[in-house]
């Protein structure tokens, strides 16, 4: 019965390999195709944010900007923690992710980043990220400006942490949001289109930084045919 579990491979000579005791077919599991572009990951940190953040305050911004290809967020993780001065007890700092859409103009103040040949690339084989300069911006002491662009109604990821009287960690590598299975949908960004960090609630005094990691794969509609 052993020729009935194997198959010919598309050169029509090769075998496909099976397990030899139960004949099962062996599955190898690869990291996702990503054709002529390329898979990134890339760390940002805050300034000292001063005391008296507005709520639903911009600490980042995740633009792409590109006729032609996606990008696809597989994951976007924060942290927070108090500075030199420690927060009044009682009021949470909250941070939610929230979806942009027809972004036509970037964000302003805090640093915008200008990307590197090799930066952020899993592989240095890998295409140059085609974010532009400054289309991915992080606060440095004060929330960011807009921009032109219009956010979902609802956030993707939101999470919360305690500040108490000390000066502590807030929040520590929580995820935001993060493609968990491979039949679970990234989100997809066309032309025009991110996402944003906002502080939607913070304590009246105090000091505190935050950092956002993001894992994100830049692709040709062709690579992903079939699924989007």
């Amino acid at each position: 019965m052993n020729w009935l579990f194997k198959l010919l491979g598309k050169d029509g000579s090769s075998q496909q390999i099976v397990d030899p005791v139960h004949f099962a077919a062996r599955v190898s599991s690869y990291p996702m195709h990503v054709g002529a572009r390329g898979a990134y990951s890339a760390s940002f940190y805050t300034g000292v944010i001063a005391a008296g953040l507005g709520a639903n305050s911009e600490l980042f911004q995740f633009r792409f900007v590109h006729a032609s290809l996606f990008a696809l967020l597989r994951s976007v993780k924060v942290s927070a923690a108090v500075s030199t001065t420690a927060f009044a007890a009682g009021v949470p700092i909250t941070l939610e992710g929230r979806i942009a859409r027809s972004w036509t103009a970037v964000g302003t103040g805090g640093t915008g980043i200008t990307w590197g040949t090799n930066d952020g690339k899993k592989r240095t084989d890998f295409a140059t990220t085609a974010l532009g300069a400054n289309d991915v911006r992080i606060a440095t002491t004060a929330a960011l400006g807009a921009g032109t662009k219009t956010l979902d109604g609802v956030p993707f990821g939101t999470v919360t942490g305690q500040v108490g009287t000390s000066v502590a960690t807030i929040i520590q590598n929580a995820m935001l949001w993060q493609r968990g299975t491979a039949d679970e949908w990234p989100y997809v960004f066309e032309n025009q289109e991110g996402f944003v960090v906002r502080a939607v609630e913070v304590p009246g005094t105090g000091t505190w930084k935050a950092a956002v990691h993001v894992e994100w794969e830049e692709v040709d509609p062709s690579v992903i045919e079939g699924w989007v």
